[in-house]
């Protein structure tokens, strides 16, 4: 348990450095071209290859891939799980090559069409010089989930450092030194992004060469078998969910193409703890959590470090929602009103990451229920929930669009996730009471009282702070002195609770 830990909070040191990078990123961006149409186009366009990523990489293929790479682990040794991930990677390549010769012939003869306005024409413009980064993107994540059955996480968890790093590099140079603007300055952040692309994929692969491990030469193809049958549902059910965000997204630039631009800047913000935490913890249990299941006379330690996964979520992810929701507007003014991202655009954010916050520990708990179906080897469930969600959620945006805008999109994604982590749970446990929650009553009495602590500490530093300064000051006060001071009561009220409650 110990190393357990240990590997969580070396995978959320890693992410917090990517996720002030990103952060940097995001503010040079909206700086640069705020809520404009050709940023939306941009940020549009962007969702086609991670969402190809979602899928191949870091989605149903690497789910696939760690259970039986770490069943392979536990039989053959480190040789055969080399082997494997070569043979997966080799495949995987003929695949992502030809998808992307496809796409980019597809949409490029989008951009010749006359008949199409030069609303869509510009995101098929983007979408030709993006499409080759999922090619790189997956190939590492692949290679990062063979990391992760070695038990090391380092390599993988700093690798969206390096695409922050060319995507800033490349808006550096365009504007200030090449003196670029507009669709030219995109296009060089499009080339950014394939750069960072390239090096996500180098450098777990380097890490994966410092092991010293020779493969055994054999092609397990039974393996492989094993993998495309858990691959197909869970590929299903990953496609429903990104499809999902597709249909959000098209939904959103339809009805103004500004609406991208709002809905990522707040979901940016969003991502901060689920990044740091909340895909940390799922990252380093499950592989820990497959080992478990394929041992019958290990269903107490499965038990343990299920509900152990469940709680670590819960403490870090609540007061994540809670901190978040008050503080949004001082978030939004320090890190996105640079340039020309102004006050306005600040009003139009604030209340859809007041929506987005409610859903912060649903998310966490929702991919962590899906993993523990896949450490099951089962991803035919998850699969079949997803269908459910993808047409509740188009639904609900269709219904709530109209008559509340943006904030509408934002609760119908909220309400859906919300049902999908219900749906899930109440699945798991009726398949399987190894997976019962059972967290004490203490542990969730330490939370409430921590809960209270924070939400004291953030409105006594905004009742407090001195009216003199600017807003910006103001903002930064509260950022940098009572937040952290909240995060801290949190931590050691909780802590006391739960130790207090022990001892009796």
């Amino acid at each position: 348990m110990n190393n357990r830990l240990r590997n969580i909070f070396l995978v959320s040191g890693s992410t917090v450095l990517s996720r002030i990078s990103g952060f940097a990123r995001d503010a040079l961006f909206a700086g640069i071209f705020g809520i404009s149409d050709i940023g939306s186009a941009f940020l549009f366009a962007f969702t086609v290859p991670n969402l190809f990523r979602r899928l191949l990489g870091e989605g149903a293929l690497s789910s696939a891939v760690i259970p039986i790479l770490s069943k392979l682990y536990a039989t053959k040794g480190p040789t055969a799980v080399l082997s494997l991930l070569k043979t997966v990677i080799a495949k995987l390549l003929i695949v992502l090559t030809a998808m992307t010769a496809t796409g980019c012939a597809v949409f490029y003869l989008v951009t010749k069409c006359t008949c199409i306005t030069e609303k869509w024409a510009l995101p098929a413009h983007f979408i030709v010089l993006l499409l080759p980064y999922m090619i790189f993107v997956c190939v590492a994540a692949i290679i990062s989930a063979g990391l992760n059955v070695f038990d090391r996480f380092l390599a993988a968890s700093l690798n969206a450092i390096w695409l922050n790093l060319c995507m800033i590099a490349s808006l550096v140079i365009g504007k200030f030194t090449l003196s670029l603007s507009g669709i030219a300055l995109l296009d060089c952040l499009s080339l950014g992004v394939i750069l960072g692309g390239i090096v996500q994929c180098l450098v777990p692969f380097f890490a994966l060469r410092r092991l010293g491990i020779r493969g055994d030469g054999l092609t397990h193809n039974a393996e492989i078998n094993e993998i495309l049958k858990l691959f197909w549902p869970g590929f299903l059910g990953a496609a429903v969910a990104q499809i999902n965000l597709l249909i959000s997204r098209n939904l959103a630039y339809v009805y103004c193409a500004s609406a991208v631009s709002i809905l990522y800047f707040a979901n940016r913000v969003v991502e901060l703890p689920l990044g740091v935490f909340g895909i940390a913890i799922a990252t380093v249990i499950f592989p820990d959590m497959s080992k478990l299941a394929t041992d019958e006379h290990s269903r107490n330690e499965l038990n343990r470090a299920f509900n152990h996964g469940i709680f670590t979520l819960l403490w870090i992810l609540l007061p994540s929602a809670v901190g978040l929701y008050l503080i949004r507007r001082e978030l939004l003014n320090v890190f996105f009103e640079w340039g020309i991202f102004g006050s306005g655009d600040t009003a139009k954010t604030v209340p859809i990451l007041a929506i987005y916050c409610l859903s912060i520990p649903f998310l966490g708990i929702s991919n962590f229920l899906i993993r523990s179906f896949h450490a099951l080897k089962d991803t035919k469930t998850p699969a079949k929930i997803g269908l459910y969600i993808l047409a509740m959620n188009f639904a609900l945006t269709i219904t709530l669009m109209y008559p509340f805008g943006v904030e509408g999109m934002a609760a119908a994604t909220t309400l859906s996730l919300i049902i999908q982590t219900v749906m899930l749970y109440h699945k798991l446990c009726t398949q399987n009471s190894v997976f019962r929650l059972n967290i004490g009553t203490c542990k969730l009495l330490g939370m409430v009282l921590g809960l209270i602590a924070v939400c004291l500490c953030v409105k006594l530093g905004q009742s407090i702070t001195s009216k003199s300064l600017s807003y910006r000051q103001q903002s930064l006060r509260i950022i940098l002195i009572y937040a952290p001071l909240a995060a801290m009561s949190y931590v050691l009220i909780s802590m006391l609770s739960i130790k207090s409650c022990k001892k009796q």
